[in-house]
């Protein structure tokens, strides 16, 4: 039931998730395999949250840079797998999708450059910023 405790399963995830990142270029391993044991160690992992996550609906949201950003993130890390990583490797992950978003928001919403780079820029470092508070008060939690 959904109250049960998750044993040892987060700890077997995690090792399961090391092992796969050190046979990554294996061509054995099946294609998408460390992505989804990742996806599934952040689950484990994530104590639900009692507030709905706060998310702020200004005007003038951008939509398009954040259906491109959702889209973009499937082709890169977990977050919160990168986050583990340190500082370094959040950064350099956080300027891989900039790179991706502007990409997408020129090549699917016929954005142009310069502006695509803004938008893409700020969706990213927006949402890839309250990720990272979260995970980090999450991580301050179960500390």
């Amino acid at each position: 039931h959904g109250g049960e405790e998750l044993g040892n399963v987060p700890e077997q995830l995690d090792a399961i998730v090391r092992q796969l990142q050190q046979l990554r270029d294996n061509q054995l391993l099946p294609e998408g395999l460390l992505e989804v044991c990742e996806r599934l160690l952040v689950v484990a992992t994530t104590k639900p949250s009692k507030n709905k996550p706060k998310t702020k609906k200004a005007i003038g949201e951008d939509a398009e840079g954040l259906a491109v950003f959702d889209s973009a993130l499937t082709k890169f890390d977990v977050l919160e797998v990168v986050f583990e990583r340190g500082k370094e490797a959040m950064a350099a992950q956080q300027s891989e999708l900039i790179e991706q978003v502007t990409k997408d928001l020129v090549k699917d919403y016929a954005a142009v450059e310069d502006e695509a780079l803004k938008r893409a820029t700020k969706v990213v470092r927006s949402q890839v910023g309250a990720r990272f508070g979260a995970w980090g008060r999450n991580q301050h939690g179960s500390a």
